[in-house]
């Protein structure tokens, strides 16, 4: 009778684990391997449906979209990641190379600081910050160096070369 009892509630369990947000997480992150994002996306947008507060499940739907080029839906789930867990170094730091990718370099800036504050070991962080900051200052450049009225852009190297 206790053996019949406990596979009772083995098989319960398993019946309840697969509605969870954990298993929709692990069912979206194989489809996000094998490239199937739009399963992958459907897989983890149930995972949030059951768990609004899940900050994995908002990165990694943010990475999805990413991946189906929609781009400032994913800022919009990497930014619902970090207000449900603040100290979720990653999620900061894939919404710091979103909003890179879009031009936005304050933002993105601002998105690695506090990536590395939270984690001040994590090479990602340090190394795309100082993409950020490397950007931001040729695009800085290039708009100090055009002579006014100017509405091209002139490639930073035509500038330092002296060629126009």
């Amino acid at each position: 009778m206790i053996i019949f009892e406990n596979r009772l509630r083995v098989n319960r369990s398993r019946e309840l684990l697969k509605d969870s947000p954990d298993h929709w997480i692990r069912e979206g992150n194989l489809f996000y391997q094998q490239k199937k994002f739009t399963q992958a996306l459907v897989a983890y947008t149930r995972a949030i449906d059951q768990d609004s507060n899940n900050a994995q499940g908002w990165n990694l739907k943010g990475l999805t979209l990413w991946e189906l080029k929609r781009y400032e839906v994913a800022i919009g789930a990497y930014s619902t990641a970090v207000k449900r867990d603040p100290d979720y170094a990653i999620a900061w730091i894939n919404l710091g190379n979103a909003l890179f990718f879009l031009d936005r370099y304050r933002e993105a800036s601002n998105a690695f600081n506090k990536a590395l504050e939270i984690d001040p070991k994590n090479a990602d962080g340090w190394n795309d910050r100082g993409n950020v900051l490397i950007a931001g200052l040729k695009k800085h450049f290039v708009h100090m160096m055009r002579p006014s009225g100017w509405t091209r852009t002139m490639p930073l190297h035509g500038i330092i070369k002296g060629s126009h």
